[in-house]
């Protein structure tokens, strides 16, 4: 499906460029000529693809085209992750756990433990780790951070007192990051 869907982007993309460098407008007309087209093409009938689903997919795309290209926006894009972090009653029981996120990046993060741990957030240079967080004894902690040149930071937890029993609980982090949208 993800080669049909790059092949009808790509094929979309060809014909309005095409109508574009003619001088001719984007007709509705023309554009219901390459539906048509594509409708009977032998690609779509061996997929199963329906007129509707291209329909959709044309409207979308022509709506992202349509846009204007010099328009000066501010967007903000967010994305919401969940890591289960299980631990054991162990003293000094480590569980660690890295995440790649892009530069500029705000990481704002949650988590409540059913006992205290020890909690940092580090990152790994060439000649150090660096904790931009770091807590002792904690069983809830809610804290943020904003990713600089090093993409990759780890999340660790460290058990410092025996427990008879393994548990464990979710951690939730957010990303986001603004961005201007500029020629």
């Amino acid at each position: 499906m993800l080669e049909l869907d790059f092949r009808f982007l790509h094929w979309i993309v060809r014909r309005y460029k095409t109508q574009l460098s003619s001088g001719m407008s984007a007709s509705t007309d023309l554009d219901l000529d390459m539906l048509y087209e594509l409708q009977r093409s032998t690609l779509l009938k061996r997929r199963h693809v329906t007129i509707e689903l291209i329909l959709a997919r044309w409207l979308t795309f022509f709506l992202l085209l349509s846009t204007p290209y010099h328009t000066t926006a501010q967007t903000s894009t967010d994305h919401a992750s969940t890591m289960i972090v299980k631990m054991r009653g162990s003293v000094n029981h480590m569980r660690e756990q890295c995440v790649d996120f892009i530069t500029g990046d705000r990481v704002a993060f949650e988590f409540t433990s059913k006992y205290p741990l020890d909690f940092n957030v580090h990152y790994h240079t060439d000649n150090a780790t660096t904790f931009p967080v770091k807590e002792s004894g904690i069983a809830t902690y809610r804290g943020e951070f904003v990713v600089g040149d090093v993409e990759q930071y780890c999340f660790m937890w460290t058990n410092r007192q025996r427990v008879s029993e393994r548990w464990e609980f979710t951690m939730e982090y957010t990303t986001s990051q603004e961005t201007g949208v500029t020629p």
